[in-house]
């Protein structure tokens, strides 16, 4: 392959059978059908590759959320805090770690519905987020708890940050 990434080297085919470039086109013409076919299956394969690349990465985005409530799962968080784990332990840093656990959910589904209990965990996510800096993380990590991590923060700021 050549520097260029829209121009194939067709060389390994019948030894040296590149494209011609048309005159008044961008288009690539071939010396033989061969090769221009291999092109065109090395382009549709290129491409086919980069979308399979782009929608694994959304996998991978969506299986360390939570769907319902948007925020972290318990595998995202996991991930999220052995990280800052290696970080603060290597600049010598404090972080803080708030479990949230909402007393009589159970109550709420049962009398109300799991619809009602549906948007109260949504409610509890986005004020949760709202509540914090842009450097710290929610998760729920099952049922009706949440954890919450506080990179960069001394056990008296995550006192006040958890009242």
């Amino acid at each position: 392959m050549s520097g260029n990434p829209n121009h194939y080297d067709t060389e390994g085919v019948h030894g040296n059978c590149g494209p011609i470039v048309g005159q008044d086109s961008n288009e690539e013409l071939y010396h033989c059908d061969a090769c221009g076919a291999m092109a065109e299956q090395i382009q549709r394969l290129t491409r086919q590759n980069l979308q399979l690349t782009e929608t694994n990465t959304r996998f991978e985005d969506l299986s360390r959320l939570d769907p319902l409530t948007e925020v972290l799962n318990r595998r995202g968080f996991q991930e999220v805090l052995t990280r800052e784990c290696q970080y603060a332990q290597r600049e010598g840093l404090y972080f803080i770690v708030l479990l949230v656990d909402l007393d009589n959910f159970k109550q709420i589904n049962d009398s109300m519905g799991y619809d009602a209990g549906d948007f109260v965990l949504k409610e509890v996510a986005r004020r949760l987020c709202g509540k914090l800096r842009a450097t710290d993380y929610v998760a729920r990590i099952g049922g009706d708890d949440f954890m919450i991590l506080l990179p960069k923060t001394l056990p008296a700021e995550g006192s006040e940050q958890a009242q």
